[in-house]
């Protein structure tokens, strides 16, 4: 049973970090699009 307290209380933090890892992603593709867009409108 310790364990498990130990894996929900560990959960949370995960998940934040995911949550971070994925908006940083998201940031990066959106600059990238831009970045391209703009070298198609030259």
């Amino acid at each position: 049973k310790g364990k498990e307290i130990l894996v929900e209380s560990d959960t949370p933090k995960k998940k934040k970090l995911q949550e971070q890892i994925d908006a940083q992603m998201a940031r990066e593709l959106e600059e990238q699009q831009e970045r391209e867009d703009l070298r198609m409108n030259e």
